[in-house]
């Protein structure tokens, strides 16, 4: 095998505790990292333990709007652009 390394297509994160700090300041540079990997191509998913309301308004905060996000500790997958569950 040679060539470039291989470029995931999909990253999961947590939220608190993993992109949220416990002051709940988003670290600087945070959204255009995560803009970034979305405009090259890179799924980013948030995953959290946290309801599907709180966890879109704090998303939104790193410029996430639109697809999935995994709540309740991964019992709900919701839409992000609605907040409609999607299973």
């Amino acid at each position: 095998m040679s060539g470039a390394p291989a470029r995931p297509q999909l990253v999961a994160s947590d939220l608190d505790g993993t992109l949220l700090p416990p002051d709940g300041v988003f670290p600087p540079g945070l959204a255009e990292g995560v803009a970034a990997l979305r405009g090259a191509g890179v799924a980013f998913v948030v995953s959290t333990g946290r309801m599907v309301r709180s966890a879109r308004t704090v998303v939104s905060r790193i410029g996430l709007q639109d697809g999935p996000i995994v709540c309740y500790q991964g019992a709900v997958v919701a839409d992000l652009a609605d907040g409609r569950a999607l299973t």
